[in-house]
């Protein structure tokens, strides 16, 4: 299966405010990230707040200005600025449903906008046609449509976007924390949601979340982002199973267990310390301060993304020691 999309050394940096005494700093948000996403199938990425998911998301379809590297679409690099012909066929769900739609604007006429943007109607009828259509896909009906976002819940709302989202008939779609600022009832239906759509529009998603429980049952490989950089890739069973980054066990180990005794039995992995600052990295292992196995060497040298088995990548020194290890 190919590629649809191919990242190569993808970085966003930031400047920040000058120091009048010293030299101008940057916040380096994504620093030379790689990773590809077959046709047809989900890649996860995880971390926690502040690893640099959203700002990749943003930079692949062209909300982030890149200072580094190359995006591959259908084998094409993508320009700095998107065509509208590439905006149609890449979309994005963002976390906050309230905040991507215009208040002063019926859903009729938020529903429209892309369609007359990218003038897939050629009448009002079939305009009508074509949003009824997405609708009923959703889970909604035509009521919604003279109403405006603030009569909406919030899982009614990202429905909405999802409609909104998929009327340009896109290949390529990024959820960004798209389910984070839901009900946990509500995040499972949308989750359904949008497997049922990525299998029926044959899609190829990117989908961002800090929720590894979610990525393991929606993606089919997951990358785990620390400190703007990509510390593990692998399929998401064997992730789940037996990760090999001390970060990614970290974040597994924390995962609730629905059989109470497993739960009450299990060993959770406590990082202690907070996240160091991208604007002033460690120039070894980005997780050195916080792991539980560094060693003197993992300060002064960065653990490079390598195959350890096959498909498996991770940017760990004792990757390979850690193999059958269970921590957590």
């Amino acid at each position: 299966m190919s590629d649809l999309l191919r990242v190569e050394d993808l970085s966003v940096h930031f400047p920040v405010r000058r120091n009048p005494f010293g030299k101008p700093r940057v916040l380096k948000a994504v620093d030379h990230v790689s990773f590809s996403i077959e046709r047809n199938t989900v890649f996860g990425l995880c971390g926690e707040s502040g690893s640099g998911k959203t700002t990749v998301g943003k930079a692949i379809i062209g909300l982030k200005r890149r200072t580094g590297g190359t995006v591959f679409f259908d084998g094409e690099p993508l320009p700095e600025r998107n065509s509208r012909e590439l905006r149609k066929r890449m979309q994005i769900i963002f976390q906050d449903p309230v905040g991507s739609l215009n208040p002063q604007k019926t859903i009729r006429e938020l529903l429209a906008e892309p369609l007359r943007i990218h003038r897939l109607a050629f009448s009002r009828d079939e305009e009508e046609e074509r949003i009824l259509s997405m609708l009923e896909k959703v889970g909604l009906g035509k009521e919604v449509l003279c109403r405006h976002p603030h009569e909406f819940s919030g899982g009614q709302l990202q429905r909405i976007c999802i409609c909104r989202s998929l009327l340009t008939e896109p290949e390529f779609l990024v959820c960004d924390e798209s389910i984070a600022s839901l009900d946990v009832s509500i995040q499972a239906q949308i989750i359904n949601l949008l497997r049922s759509l990525k299998r029926e529009f044959n899609l190829t998603v990117l989908f961002i979340s800090h929720n590894f429980a979610v990525l393991g049952y929606l993606a089919d490989r997951i990358g785990v982002m620390y400190l703007g950089s990509i510390v593990e890739v692998a399929p998401a069973s064997e992730l789940s199973s037996e990760p090999l980054h001390p970060y990614s066990k970290a974040l597994l180990s924390v995962i609730p267990q629905p059989d109470p005794r497993l739960e009450r039995s299990r060993k959770k992995i406590v990082l202690e310390g907070e996240m160091p600052s991208p604007i002033d990295p460690p120039e070894g292992c980005p997780f050195f301060s916080r792991c539980p196995f560094a060693e003197e060497h993992c300060r002064q040298e960065k653990p490079a993304l390598e195959e350890v088995s096959s498909g498996h990548y991770a940017a760990c020194f004792k990757a390979k020691e850690l193999i059958g290890r269970k921590d957590g």
